[in-house]
């Protein structure tokens, strides 16, 4: 009885927390700030908010997986951004020996691959200061979603690809794909090989999407025998 106890509770789904997660928010609060600082652009951090370049935005965190088991932490969940009049919603991920290492390498990643869109799309224009500051040498200039401009982050590549993402390829096959109104909108995916298994999990505005995958197959990845992608691209609001 004993034994089976055990293979129960060991075997029972963890309990995600629901609302805001007060530590996620911290770090994504803490990041976001760090993202402006290193784009020489002044922040001002707040408890689930911050003032950047004279905008205020406020940040919410949540899950919708968590799982604390065997000394390993994973997560998923939206970082949800506020701004006068809109609100744009990404997603975050990590892992770690902990909760707080979790976090902390999680939400690292997080300010990369969705901050710096997010920071350029919110500024607008050519410059690319988020994004540069991550990625020295990097010119200006935005992609295009059809007729829109998209901002790209920073692109997560394990291990780096030769000619990186093919972003003009991908935003092509996105914008057929997808039918959106006037936004903001947040665009990721997740690419990845392992042998001859390719995966593929995308997301619109921190939620599911399978047109938008099916338009990321649409393109030749490589067929080197192992890698990750992670990729997101902002789109600014209308108007």
């Amino acid at each position: 009885m004993i034994w089976w106890m055990v293979v129960a509770a060991c075997s029972s789904a963890p309990e995600v927390p629901t609302g805001p997660d007060p530590a996620a928010t911290a770090q994504a609060v803490d990041n976001l700030c760090k993202l402006y600082e290193g784009a020489r652009l002044p922040c001002e951090r707040g408890t689930g908010r911050v003032t950047a370049d004279g905008v205020p935005i406020e940040v919410v965190a949540r899950y919708d997986q968590l799982d604390e088991s065997l000394g390993v932490t994973t997560f998923k969940g939206t970082v949800t951004l506020t701004t006068p009049g809109h609100t744009w919603t990404t997603r975050m991920n990590g892992y770690g020996s902990r909760t707080e290492e979790a976090l902390q390498r999680g939400l690292h990643e997080w300010a990369l691959v969705d901050g710096t869109a997010f920071v350029d799309a919110l500024r607008g224009g050519e410059e690319r200061l988020a994004l540069a500051a991550v990625e020295p040498g990097l010119a200006g200039g935005t992609d295009r979603f059809g007729e829109r401009p998209a901002y790209r982050g920073w692109s997560l590549m394990r291990p780096p690809l030769e000619g990186g993402v093919p972003h003009e390829q991908v935003l092509m096959h996105a914008a057929k794909a997808l039918q959106l109104d006037d936004g903001p909108h947040a665009l990721r995916i997740e690419v990845g090989r392992n042998l001859e298994k390719m995966s593929y999990t995308c997301f619109v505005d921190g939620q599911p999407s399978e047109p938008l995958c099916r338009a990321v197959q649409r393109y030749t990845w490589p067929e080197v025998r192992s890698y990750e992608i992670r990729q997101t691209y902002v789109l600014p609001p209308k108007g």
